[in-house]
């Protein structure tokens, strides 16, 4: 039984125990309102990734872009590298479907790291005029326009170069692979569109070093074209400053100017040092004016590989066109000379000592007669970088200064890009300028 005493002393215990499960409860509903605030503030505010800005390779160290297929459009686009490109909002115009290739074999190779890409070149007919490219991501928001570089062009190629450099650390697989859309124009109206798959390796991926760790070819073997290099382009550098590129399709000149005397009462030309001694540059006898002009002769690489044997020999070989000076056509008194474009076969030898794994290699030329390889590699000490398609051997020039010459992968297709348009050609071919 309770006494009343028992029965106070309870009721204020209950009490006490009701105040406090009510304070409980209030916290809780609390906290399960403050939750669902932040929640909802979570909701309504989703945390925006930073883009990259002006000299900016990404949007801040926790930034981290999925590699590969992945990809968004966009962000490949803003890492592509391309000369004198103008940045245009939508998507490029519609195409046509001209008479016009280029010398893709399979994909454009790219390599991590380093600062050269790919030089695409496009052979059409010397009547069609290209004034630019338009560059494209499939599936981005906006594309490039990029114009052709009159030191790379000719009358019948137009090359765009092809680059991009992704922020180092935000990528962890390689090979990259995305689609590039090329589109050759004239006067702003594309000529034709290309679709080539790009792929970015990285020299230093384990995976691709346990199967391009070599880039000898087996000395015996005759027939395969595993391990044949084909020339792409030389580039020379002086403080990371671009100071001339060469590469085939681009004319080394042999005379930047041609100089000798015109005959003001005859108009007859008058060679440099005869008429008596009387034709000189800077003093020339009287009714004798001097006159220098630029005759176009030179030496035009039309393809160049590369064959490192595994028994510690070399070669360099491939087909060259050289443009001649016809001396009885020198015309000084109409700025004129005749040239004469034969093609030749051409090969140089020597030793080399690189072994697989090693990252440096020496040169020795054999003794030969006449000029060296076009692309200007010589005896020489060179670092070398490789993927299982690509080949960047570097030699140094003084102090800042330094070469690149770029290798890629030959592939048989069974056509000849370099050599398409010549075949068709007379040989000599004869031109006055």
């Amino acid at each position: 039984m309770f006494t009343t005493g028992k029965k106070s002393k309870i009721v204020s215990v209950f009490g006490r125990c009701l105040r406090m499960l009510l304070i409980l409860g209030t916290i809780v509903i609390c906290i399960e309102a403050c939750s669902k605030d932040e929640e909802e503030i979570k909701k309504e505010s989703p945390p925006i990734a930073k883009p990259p800005g002006e000299g900016n390779q990404g949007g801040g160290q926790d930034t981290i872009v999925a590699p590969a297929d992945s990809l968004e459009a966009d962000v490949i686009a803003q890492y592509l590298k391309l000369v004198n490109a103008t940045k245009i909002p939508g998507q490029p115009p519609s195409g046509g479907d001209g008479a016009i290739w280029n010398n893709v074999k399979d994909s454009i190779y790219l390599m991590r790291g380093l600062p050269v890409g790919d030089r695409v070149r496009f052979l059409h007919d010397p009547a069609i005029n290209v004034t630019g490219f338009y560059v494209y991501v499939p599936g981005a928001s906006y594309y490039y326009d990029v114009p052709i570089v009159p030191e790379e062009s000719t009358d019948s190629t137009d090359v765009v170069n092809i680059d991009a450099e992704f922020p180092v650390a935000d990528f962890k697989d390689y090979p990259i692979s995305f689609p590039l859309q090329l589109m050759p124009y004239v006067d702003g109206i594309p000529f034709s569109t290309f679709i080539e798959p790009v792929e970015i390796d990285d020299p230093n991926d384990p995976d691709e070093a346990d199967v391009c760790n070599s880039i000898l070819r087996e000395a015996q073997n005759f027939t395969s074209h595993e391990k044949i290099w084909q020339w792409e382009f030389t580039i020379h550098l002086y403080n990371d400053e671009i100071l001339q590129v060469k590469a085939p399709g681009r004319k080394v000149a042999l005379n930047k100017n041609l100089g000798g005397c015109c005959n003001n009462l005859t108009g007859q030309s008058v060679l440099a040092g005869s008429g008596g001694g009387g034709c000189k540059k800077n003093n020339p006898a009287p009714n004798l004016t001097w006159v220098e002009f630029n005759p176009h002769d030179g030496r035009t690489d039309l393809r160049e590989n590369l064959f490192i044997y595994d028994n510690g020999r070399f070669q360099t070989a491939g087909k060259l066109d050289e443009a001649a000076i016809i001396p009885s056509t020198r015309n000084f008194c109409d700025s004129t000379v005749t040239l004469a474009y034969n093609i030749f076969d051409f090969h140089h030898n020597g030793n080399h000592d690189f072994t697989p794994g090693t990252n440096t290699m020496n040169l020795t030329f054999d003794p030969y007669q006449g000029s060296g390889p076009v692309s200007f590699l010589n005896q020489n000490t060179y670092e070398l970088q490789y993927t299982c398609h690509q080949l960047i051997l570097t030699r140094k020039d003084g102090e800042g200064g330094e070469w690149g010459f770029v290798y890629k992968k030959y592939v048989d297709d069974k056509s000849n890009f370099e050599l398409e348009w010549y075949d068709n050609r007379d040989n000599p071919y004869i031109v006055t300028h």
